[in-house]
């Protein structure tokens, strides 16, 4: 067979919509093009070609199997005299990322909508230096800078085009950072979203540049960032707002105790991290947010003293710091997904308890809640929270529009839980809603009296089952499980795979053999 010659992506496209109503054999030609192109160890990579969703619609189902099977087409530029070759394409490319130190970018797939060109560092900026705005369809950019030079390099990307940007420096804050800070709303007025990372501790230009950034994004993040609380309150007053997240991780921060709040009238979605307990209280107080929808709190380290207090009166424990963190969390009435992330300690085993959750009753229209333990993030947990069925019935009881409950523990050496399968029987009636559950449980009276089952529910697509869960009479606790939710998928967390599986993995592989989704 004749192989087809090798044309340039341009005018590949060109000639396949020139032939497109007569000669259908064009796709087939781009699918054997883009396979001579594909080099595994690519340092610049572009995926899809203008119009393939028009070629998609248009060309029979035969052709449209064999463009999916390609996997993508991509270009060595080993020097800066080779920059003709990225000049050439610049066209297509929607997306730049910049790591460096990371191994070239080697993946890709023809019907990905993001175009990419991806590279390690500096190299790749002084590659990107004769163009200046080059890329005339950049929509994301995505860059760790080094050094002053590439950070001046990256402002010449800004474009009128581009709709988000993750900017991180590594040296921190400084003239160019400013720079470059005041060059987004001018470069880039169509910027949606702005994320910067480790700026530390900013000077009072850089502050201001970032303001002024700030106010024309509808979502904001700051990582390691510690701005004063002028810089909140002078946001609070102009801003389109609708994303905020908020990382206070460093050990020199923003001194929130002397902070006045500060009202986003538009703020649906709010994260926020302050180190300890009582700074992420004060931070949650310090913003006054009327239409938050979507909030996720690290509640922080818990003193030593409300630690020890605890210990010495009674447990499971209730932290002063903790309790009003959700009672003003019970403030935001139009609350619809709250993810919290436990506390943790550096020393000691803290069990809380489940009535410091009762607050959040008062969050009517709840639909997703969401305890993630410490390990998830960090590999350790000494916080874990002694649920029974009660507290939790009380809490469903006011979330009737409940669809996600991740009650997380995935620490086996947590205590042993006191949640009944009474509780499961509880959530399929007071929640018709209920698709995803994640949760400890005690399942050894499972078959030892008979139950009243509600209505079996179809929406339940995932049921999860913690580390600490107990199992006895596995064969009737399938038969409950499929029950209540006929097309749920019940698995464990972090199975263990082997002989020596945990009693968990094993009742998750049996209900597979037995109800199979």
């Amino acid at each position: 067979m004749t192989p087809h010659p090798v044309l340039s992506i341009p005018e590949l496209v060109q000639e396949i919509f020139q032939h497109l109503e007569s000669d259908h054999t064009a796709l087939g030609r781009l699918a054997s093009v883009c396979r001579d192109f594909w080099q595994p160890a690519c340092e610049v990579h572009w995926r899809k070609v203008y119009g393939v969703e028009r070629l998609l619609k248009l060309l029979p189902e035969e052709y449209q199997v064999e463009l999916r099977e390609c996997s993508g087409w991509a270009f060595r530029i080993p020097s800066e005299q080779d920059t003709e070759r990225v000049r050439l394409y610049a066209a297509f490319i929607q997306e730049v990322v910049i790591h460096p130190g990371r191994p070239p970018y080697a993946r890709g797939d023809v019907l990905n909508p993001r175009r990419t060109l991806e590279r390690r560092g500096l190299p790749m900026l002084m590659l990107l230096r004769p163009f200046g705005p080059a890329f005339p369809n950049l929509v994301r950019l995505h860059a760790i800078s080094e050094t002053d030079d590439s950070l001046c390099t990256l402002s010449r990307l800004l474009s009128p085009t581009l709709r988000s940007l993750y900017i991180h420096t590594i040296q921190g804050d400084n003239f160019m950072v400013g720079h470059f800070l005041r060059a987004i709303p001018v470069n880039a007025p169509s910027l949606q979203t702005l994320e910067v990372e480790a700026l530390g501790a900013l000077s009072k230009e850089s502050e201001a540049s970032l303001l002024q950034a700030a106010r024309h994004v509808s979502k904001l993040s700051l990582q390691a960032v510690n701005p004063s609380d002028a810089f909140f309150r002078n946001l609070a007053q102009n801003n389109r707002l609708r994303s905020l997240v908020v990382e206070f991780t460093l050990a020199r921060t923003s001194p929130i105790e002397v902070w006045r709040p500060g009202t986003f009238d538009l703020l649906e979605e709010f994260e926020g991290e302050a180190l300890s307990a009582p700074r992420t209280l004060r931070l949650l107080r310090a913003m006054d947010m009327p239409q938050l929808q979507r909030l996720k709190l690290t509640i922080g380290t818990v003193p030593r003293d409300e630690v020890a207090q605890e210990e010495a009166h009674h447990q499971p424990a209730e932290p002063r710091s903790v309790h009003l963190i959700m009672e003003k969390i019970a403030s935001f009435v139009q609350l619809r997904t709250l993810r919290i992330v436990l506390p943790n300690l550096d020393d000691h085993r803290l069990t809380l308890s489940a009535a410091i959750f009762l607050p959040l009753a008062a969050c009517k229209r709840l639909q997703l809640f969401q305890l993630i333990d410490r390990s998830e993030e960090e590999g350790f947990d000494s916080v874990f929270v002694a649920w029974d069925d009660q507290h939790l019935m009380t809490l469903l009881d006011s979330w009737p529009e409940l669809h996600t409950l991740h009650l997380e523990c995935s620490n086996a050496q947590a205590p042993r839980t006191q949640l009944t399968p009474g509780v499961l029987l509880s959530m399929a009636e007071r929640c018709p809603q209920l698709r995803s559950v994640r949760m400890p449980i005690d399942m050894t009276s499972v078959g030892s009296e008979t139950c009243t089952y509600p209505p079996a529910s179809n929406n339940m697509y995932r049921f999860t089952l913690e580390a600490s869960t107990t199992i006895a009479n596995e064969v009737a606790v399938t038969d409950l499980i499929h029950d209540l939710w006929p097309l749920v998928n019940v698995s464990a967390w972090k199975p263990i795979a082997g002989p020596v599986a945990d009693d968990v993995t094993r009742f998750a592989d049996l209900y597979r053999r037995l109800y199979s989704v």
